[in-house]
């Protein structure tokens, strides 16, 4: 079985349309506006951020302070363990030294 992609001549003219459609399709919309103000986009933003349902400040604040706690105790673990095995390490490497 060959392994080298041969495409035959229909693919060829396919791949070939498409690719003149999206040139002209570029060329079309060159140097036009797209009909959207300043004005417009800013209201759309505006819209959209609306549609948001933000958390309340209270449970912001509950879920903030549980990730500070949950980050120091795994840091804390975390340092824990490391010391633990600098200890343990260093004393089998100067019992064996």
């Amino acid at each position: 079985m060959d392994d080298n992609f041969n495409p035959n001549e229909e693919e060829l003219n396919v791949q070939n349309e498409v690719e003149s459609k999206d040139s002209k399709e570029q060329k079309s919309t060159k140097g036009k506006k797209s009909g959207r103000t300043f004005g417009t986009v800013v209201s759309e933003y505006k819209n959209e951020f609306l549609k948001i349902s933000w958390s309340s400040k209270e449970k912001l604040i509950k879920q903030t302070i549980t990730v500070v706690t949950v980050s120091l105790i795994v840091g804390v673990i975390i340092v824990g363990m490391d010391l633990g095995w600098s200890t343990i390490f260093n004393t089998l490497f100067s019992i064996f030294s």
